[in-house]
């Protein structure tokens, strides 16, 4: 470990290259799932590991996908593991969180389709590999403060309630997809439902939660705002790019578009206050 690092006001500490590769693979299979699912909504029938029948949740589910291309980029560009750091207990509870999410649907998804296999790779493989390489990490290169601009308590107190609300959303959508599922803009199911709450996850941890564990060094969680920021954008086009049935007067009519529109807003705000801070 070298202590060189450590004793710079802004220390850069680079990227393992087994993080680099774990990140690299990552951004070629959620380019694979989240364009596809994203661009051909309709299609799932030949490409997907289940048959996704309204093309809306399609896009549901590859815009999360899609959204995270970005976060992956200018992880891999810059970088820099005091910016992503904060982010692998996101990747952690969105891979757990897509886990239970498929346990109870295992027979939806079709058997030996090489994107089965790419699913069952990536979230059963992600959970035992990730912990191996942050402790090779940490034996490598070693950690510390990252300095530079500290995010204000308010912001601090909104991004705890943020966080905990989404995964208290997140709670009842794996608890009661069904029920949620009635009350969707449009027909979708159970396993949709339960799929999309780990974006909710991870924004919860990566825009909220984190901070709370992590200390308010703004450079710690502006990769994590830059997630949600183009998660929520995806989304509120994918809302506009389809004319398929979305009733808007559902109990969830409304409530979706909110929610995507405070993914992006939060992190706007923020960056406009913090951008030009080191």
């Amino acid at each position: 470990m070298t202590t060189a690092n450590l004793d710079r006001p802004n220390p850069r500490i680079p990227l393992s290259r087994e993080f680099q590769f774990v990140f690299a693979a990552i951004l070629v299979g959620i380019s694979l799932f989240g364009l596809l699912l994203y661009l051909l909504p309709s299609e799932t029938a030949f490409y997907w590991a289940w048959v996704i029948r309204e093309p809306r949740s399609a896009i549901l589910i590859g815009a999360g996908y899609s959204g995270a291309i970005f976060y992956y980029l200018i992880a891999l560009r810059g970088h820099d593991w005091l910016e992503v750091e904060s982010g692998l207990g996101g990747l952690m509870v969105f891979v757990l969180t897509l886990l239970i999410a498929t346990m109870p649907d295992w027979e939806r998804f079709k058997p030996y389709h090489p994107m089965t296999f790419i699913w069952l790779a990536f979230y059963y493989g992600g959970p035992l590999a990730i912990p191996v390489f942050y402790r090779m990490q940490i034996a490598q290169f070693g950690n510390a403060s990252p300095g530079g601009a500290k995010i204000s308590q308010a912001w601090r107190t909104w991004l705890a309630v943020r966080g905990l609300i989404y995964f208290f959303i997140v709670l009842l959508g794996m608890l009661f997809a069904p029920i949620i599922a009635t009350l969707w803009p449009w027909s979708i199911e159970p396993l949709e439902v339960r799929v999309f709450m780990g974006q909710i996850a991870a924004i919860a941890w990566q825009g909220g939660i984190a901070i709370q564990r992590d200390g308010l060094a703004w450079r710690r969680h502006r990769l994590g705002l830059v997630l949600s920021a183009a998660i929520g954008s995806l989304q509120l086009i994918g809302l506009l790019m389809l004319h398929t049935p979305y009733n808007l007067y559902s109990p969830l009519g409304a409530v979706l578009p909110l929610i995507f529109a405070e993914w992006v807003v939060t992190p706007l705000f923020m960056f406009s206050i913090y951008r030009r801070q080191i």
